[in-house]
């Protein structure tokens, strides 16, 4: 595998460059995830019979649960890219009927194709689209999948294990380091990223290959206390292991998840029925930025960037109508799910009327 053909991955909004990196199963772990602001995302959408919702990132199926108790006579279309979170959606089909909950195993790309190829619309079918971005609790909690800073494991991180894609491990053992640099700096908003990028080569050019989250986390820890750098503070308060945003930079190379949350935005809005609601639940920076550029953009963007340029016309005739307020967490919610402290939910319309 040339891991370096991933490195022309552009992320471009307008001609401003926001990243410029050269791009069923058991269920895996019994820990359940807690959905984040599900009550609020029941109230958004208002579910009713006969009225069709698209959940992008099932997970444990939390928020998709929720909509289903408060209106069993709705349909769900279930998508997730980890094939074991999917294991959580035949529990939900025995519940409520497989009539009423369809599974899909892909990307915020592929949910088009899919679709297709199974016979069915993708023109104007759904009245709600709901985004929960990035990794899991079920993921953070598994060992084996190597998300988790304190959990030591492979270096692995792909959402998809299906996929012939770089694992983390890939990328710090045969990236350079003016590219380790880059993913680390634009996806991570890492200060030490220079010099992380410096002993992560030198560390493998001495010690050997980087192969599981222990031997990352050594390597970062030990730039922090050469530098005499603090430890980071979240939202919250709370100390955050020096090594947080390292990870957090790998994962988001690893998984492209800012162009799949871009280009993920521009094919719901084909999904979705004039006046349904798209809702996004992001916990960072970086998702905060594309979910507002994407939100607030009234007119066709870089075609490049596009999956098919027919999908990308269509889904751009009608702007979206934004919801210019910012949904958090309350300090109730906050207190029963740490995970949920820095979530914020952005919600827009599709216009009924093109313009």
């Amino acid at each position: 595998m040339r891991i370096q053909k991933y490195l022309g991955r552009l992320w471009v909004v307008g001609n401003r460059k926001l990243c410029t990196v050269a791009e069923t199963q058991k269920p895996e772990h019994s820990v359940p995830h807690i959905p984040v602001l599900s009550s609020e995302v029941v109230n958004l959408f208002q579910p009713a019979p006969s009225k069709t919702y698209i959940d992008m990132t099932f997970g444990a199926g939390g928020h998709s649960r929720a909509l289903l108790n408060a209106c069993p006579e709705i349909s769900i279309i279930a998508l997730d890219r980890d094939k074991s979170a999917l294991a959580y959606g035949e529990q939900l089909q025995l519940d409520y009927g497989r009539d009423r909950v369809r599974l899909l195993h892909g990307s915020f790309t592929d949910i088009v194709e899919i679709l297709r190829g199974q016979g069915h619309s993708t023109a104007n079918i759904a009245d709600g689209i709901l985004f929960d971005v990035g990794a899991s609790s079920m993921q953070y909690s598994n060992r084996d999948r190597g998300f988790s800073v304190t959990n030591n494991g492979p270096l692995d991180m792909r959402m998809n294990r299906d996929e012939e894609t770089p694992t983390a491990a890939d990328v710090v053992n045969k990236l350079e380091e003016k590219d380790l640099y880059k993913i680390l700096k634009k996806y991570g908003e890492e200060k030490l990223s220079r010099q992380i990028a410096r002993l992560v080569v030198e560390y493998r050019q001495m010690m050997g290959p980087i192969t599981t989250t222990k031997d990352l986390r050594e390597v970062v820890s030990e730039v922090y206390r050469a530098a005499e750098a603090t430890r980071k503070v979240d939202k919250a308060g709370r100390k955050q292991h020096v090594a947080t945003l390292t990870f957090q930079a790998l994962r988001i190379f690893v998984n492209d998840e800012l162009n799949q949350l871009y280009n993920g935005l521009k094919i719901a809005h084909l999904l979705l029925k004039p006046n349904g609601i798209c809702a996004v639940i992001s916990f960072h920076s970086l998702e905060h930025n594309v979910t507002h550029q994407v939100f607030n953009t009234k007119h066709a963007i870089d075609k490049q960037t596009l999956v098919t340029p027919n999908l990308h016309q269509t889904a751009f005739l009608y702007p979206w109508k934004c919801d210019s307020s910012v949904i958090k967490p309350s300090e109730e919610e906050v207190t029963q799910n740490p995970r949920s402290r820095s979530a914020e939910l952005r919600v827009a319309f599709k216009k009924s009327v093109q313009r």
